[in-house]
């Protein structure tokens, strides 16, 4: 049964640019706050174990809140469960900028990311609600694209505003900038999940484990983590590589990280032009090709002791192009095994990708603390490109595959 809204009158691209900003808000949180770290730690007189707290509290909350939003976005509709959660995001972001200590400011964030998660989960069922899955594919694409330009401008924007203002005005400032996203989503998006096929007289976690006993679901799922993984795994151990056997400064780390945004900018935007054109399976396939033959260059590279900025760095950016290729299909892959489940899909799919990503990072730091060299980090990043790749080709043989 195809429920697709199609009477939706806003504008293609202010539907879009609204989503964007929408999913927009919870990466903006993560990097924005990272350069206050140092002046967190010295203004509250904590260590730097407990301060780090500030950050990987948000990201297990929102790992976490992600598995309680999808189902009750499926059950209650889109719109209250958005600006409930953005309510708590606003709420808790003023928490953390009135915090008095450490304590304090580790609740408020952990509260913050319960809140800032519903942006992510909603945002990709909105877009499945809208359309069919290639179609659907093609829009995450821009979305996420979109998403992109977060962590580029997100730590800039934080390091001037520190400096300037102090930790606290930036706090501020995410509660300010998801007021005004939250007053554009209330005039913009529509309701999209029609009350005709709600299930008000089911538990909304019921859903989740109708859509654990579906193949296709875990393998567009295990797709998108896996080689998430990669990623993260990269973003842990990088800066070790970089600072400790290259000696490169922490500003040539942060624009060699650069290398990972600009190309998945460029993968998403390939996304948005041809994954309606050329279709989920192809774009995953693409996408997973050319992730591992970077993941093996490195591999290749470091063995032979060509450890450099350059070899580090540049080969990230094919890491970035090709997650931007296939994780705005492997995500619209699984949300769409059952359509009229798409919050729940959504939500245990993210919590999954940040679960994997999580451990992609501890993993990587494990391996170093080891075994230091740039040879041990690309093997663990090969580990998940190869693991992701086999999650690419069971998508297109799992049953229960959607429309």
């Amino acid at each position: 049964m195809n429920h697709t809204v199609r009477h939706v009158e806003i504008s293609g691209l202010t539907l879009v640019a609204v989503l964007v900003a929408v999913a927009s808000l919870n990466p903006l949180a993560i990097s924005v706050i990272v350069p206050s770290l140092p002046s967190i730690r010295t203004d509250i007189a904590t260590d730097l174990v407990t301060v780090q707290l500030v950050l990987s509290g948000y990201l297990v909350a929102t790992a976490v809140g992600q598995l309680f939003v999808g189902p009750l976005s499926d059950r209650f509709g889109r719109r209250p469960v958005l600006f409930t959660g953005f309510i708590v995001f606003i709420v808790a972001g003023i928490g953390c900028a009135l915090a008095s200590s450490i304590g304090a400011l580790i609740i408020a964030r952990i509260v913050q990311g319960l809140g800032g998660c519903a942006g992510i989960v909603i945002s990709r069922a909105v877009v499945r609600d809208l359309f069919e899955r290639d179609r659907a594919a093609s829009v995450l694409g821009y979305v996420t694209m979109g998403m992109a330009l977060a962590p580029m401008v997100g730590p800039i924007l934080g390091g001037a505003i520190d400096d300037v203002f102090g930790w606290r005005a930036v706090f501020l400032l995410i509660a300010g900038a998801s007021v005004l996203i939250l007053l554009l989503a209330w005039i913009v998006l529509p309701e999209t999940k029609v009350a005709a096929v709600r299930q008000p007289d089911a538990s909304p976690f019921a859903n989740v484990a109708i859509l654990m006993t579906i193949p296709s679901f875990w393998a567009y799922a295990l797709t998108a983590a896996l080689t998430s993984g990669v990623f993260f795994s990269f973003l842990a151990g990088a800066p070790f590589i970089a600072t400790e056997l290259l000696d490169l400064s922490a500003v040539d780390v942060g624009l060699g990280l650069l290398f990972v945004s600009l190309g998945y900018f460029a993968g998403n935007f390939l996304s948005g032009r041809f994954s309606q054109r050329l279709g989920v399976p192809f774009m995953i396939l693409s996408g997973n090709i050319l992730l591992l033959a970077t993941v093996m260059i490195m591999v290749i590279l470091f063995a032979a002791g060509w450890l450099s900025a350059w070899t580090l760095f540049a080969p990230v950016a094919f890491v970035g192009l090709a997650n931007g290729i296939s994780l705005p299909s492997a995500i619209a892959g699984s949300i769409s095994v059952r359509p009229e489940l798409a919050g729940t899909a959504s939500g245990l799919g993210g919590s999954l990708q940040f679960g994997v990503g999580a451990s992609g990072a501890l993993v990587a730091g494990a391996s170093l603390g080891a075994s230091p060299s740039a040879l041990t980090l690309a093997a663990v990043m090969a580990i998940f490109a190869v693991s992701g790749a086999a999650a690419g080709l069971w998508s297109r043989y799992a049953r229960g595959g959607g429309d």
